[in-house]
């Protein structure tokens, strides 16, 4: 899969999870739904119950989309933390929360916020980071269109495009330029509020020799008008009831070409650089076990032969170990980053290792001695791509009774 069809896929599911949160859960179930204080909710009950009430133009993939991303975000994991139950579509509490869910949540929780602390230490060490959407923006529409077509591509008052435009700048795009990013600035320019908002406001649609070359088709004025309704609405200009209201008048429609102010330019500006598409990735240090880990078998996972239609193959493996509080080692881990921990499964000959961030071990030894050895739960949890060998591990301790005690 190319970084294009990525991008076009994550775009695709953000549009998705937004239509199907804003313009029908957040409406139709105000009390259920909130983005700012939400209540936990008995996922797969609801989302199976919802599945009766989808409109015509949601899809189950669509709903799965924006309920996996409305419950992990941060104020809902957390709301897991503060709560007791779980409610229904009825909003009436049907389960009772457990304390693997607080666990759990904490787990993610606490790995958010390690990643974002890692992304704000990367961009402290780099003063001049910069956006690369920004820079590949800069180069299509700064250095090239806004120069060369004044009249036509305007930031702040932009005319209506003439259908077809693209292609035509398509076998002129400069060296520097190359056709994923144009594809990529065009798409954001037709999509902004001001050009919205122009398609309903003027009539006709503009070429690249500044003609008039057609009138602004009602169904995409009906279009535009759906996506400004839906800026408006996010932004809290307006209300569901205004624009049914707003829906019913008829559109000011201007015959008359409303023609912007060139964009001024000081200076001849040099085509910038080509801009690769890059993405930003949190990678984790890898530091070695200081563990005698001789016991452990690290031989690699080699997929058995396909002889039937049997055997599936995975990339990695995602664990979780309860472990016994009594059994946690207290090491003094002052001045140190990382703390290797050895695992023996009870009743097994399984032993594995573990590296642990040593802010994440102090946390939890805390607790330990907080709550008790028989008043709290700890809960391991990582991924296992080699035999033997936990990576990413978090350790987290909570109290048994922590619904009780609120």
């Amino acid at each position: 899969m190319t970084e294009t069809t990525k991008t076009d896929t994550r775009e695709y599911k953000k549009d998705q999870r937004k239509r199907v949160l804003y313009d029908w859960l957040f409406i139709d179930y105000p009390s259920i739904f909130n983005a700012k204080n939400p209540t936990p909710l008995e996922e797969r009950k609801v989302k199976k119950a919802l599945h009766k009430f989808l409109p015509e133009n949601v899809s189950k993939i669509d709903l799965k989309y924006a309920l996996k991303w409305y419950s992990f975000r941060m104020n809902y994991l957390q709301a897991i933390l503060k709560q007791t139950h779980r409610i229904n579509l009825n909003g009436e509490p049907v389960t009772e929360i457990t304390d693997e869910d607080r666990i759990e949540a904490q787990v993610q929780i606490d790995l958010t916020n390690e990643q974002q602390k890692q992304y704000d230490e990367k961009k402290a060490l780099e003063p001049k980071f910069i956006d690369p959407f920004k820079e590949k923006r800069k180069c299509v529409l700064d250095d090239w269109l806004y120069q060369q077509y004044p009249l036509v591509f305007n930031h702040l008052n932009p005319i209506p495009l003439a259908i077809g435009i693209g292609e035509e700048l398509k076998k002129q795009l400069p060296e520097t330029v190359s056709l994923a990013d144009f594809k990529l600035v065009m798409r954001w320019y037709c999509r902004r509020t001001e050009y919205h908002k122009a398609i309903l406001e003027q009539k006709h649609r503009i070429n690249l020799q500044g003609e008039l070359v057609g009138e602004v088709r009602e169904n995409d004025r009906k279009l535009a008008k759906d996506h400004f309704n839906k800026a408006q609405r996010k932004q809290g200009n307006v209300t569901k009831s205004q624009l049914k209201t707003e829906s019913q008048a008829e559109i000011p429609v201007t015959s008359e070409l409303i023609e912007p102010e060139p964009i001024k330019v000081k200076e001849t500006v040099q085509p910038t650089i080509e801009i690769k598409s890059t993405k930003l990735t949190l990678k984790r240090k890898t530091v070695e076990s200081t563990a005698d880990t001789s016991s452990v078998k690290a031989e690699p996972i080699t997929p058995a032969k396909v002889t039937d239609g049997n055997i599936a193959i995975a990339k990695g493996l995602k664990v979780t170990l309860v472990v016994e509080p009594a059994s946690i080692p207290n090491i003094d881990s002052t001045g140190m980053k990382k703390v290797t921990l050895t695992v023996n499964v009870a009743n097994t000959d399984i032993q594995v290792t573990a590296d642990l961030s040593a802010k994440s071990y102090r946390k939890a030894i805390s607790g330990i001695e907080e709550f008790g050895v028989d008043g709290c739960n700890a809960i391991l949890q990582g991924s296992m791509k080699q035999y033997g060998v936990i990576d990413d591990a978090g350790l987290v301790v909570q109290p048994k009774k922590q619904a009780n005690a609120e």
